[in-house]
C-alpha cells in the first residue's frame, strides 16, 4: 500500500484531504495509507477526519519529522510528498540534509 504524506493540517493539507477522499470514494484513487505531519496537534485535518479514514498524525517540527521518518526507512521511494505551495524551502533543506 502507498503511504501519502501530507505536509501541513492548516488549510492546504484539509482541501488535499478532502479532495483525495472525493476520489477514494469514486475508486479512482489506488488504497492509500495517509500520514499528516503538522506542527499544531489541533490542525484543521485533525477536525475532519472520519472514522473510515485510514489517516495517521505525526506532529512536530516539519524538517525533523521528514528526515526521522526518511531515516527510519518510513517514507519509501513510490510514497507520495505533498506539500503546500508555501513549502518550498522546506522541501529543499530536508532534500539537502538528506543527502548528508
Amino acid at each position: 500500500m502507498q503511504t501519502c504524506w501530507i505536509i501541513g493540517g492548516g488549510c492546504y493539507g484539509s482541501s488535499y484531504l478532502r479532495q483525495f477522499r472525493k476520489a477514494a470514494l469514486r475508486g479512482k484513487m489506488p488504497k492509500t495509507r495517509w500520514v499528516v505531519l503538522d506542527r499544531n496537534p489541533d490542525c484543521q485535518a485533525t477536525l475532519e477526519i472520519g472514522p473510515e479514514d485510514p489517516l495517521e498524525f505525526i506532529f512536530g517540527e516539519w524538517e525533523d519529522i521528514l528526515l526521522q521518518s526518511f531515516s527510519n526507512n518510513k517514507i519509501k521511494q513510490n510514497d507520495l510528498i505533498i506539500p503546500s505551495p508555501f513549502q518550498g524551502p522546506l522541501i529543499f533543506n530536508w532534500l539537502k540534509k538528506k543527502r548528508t
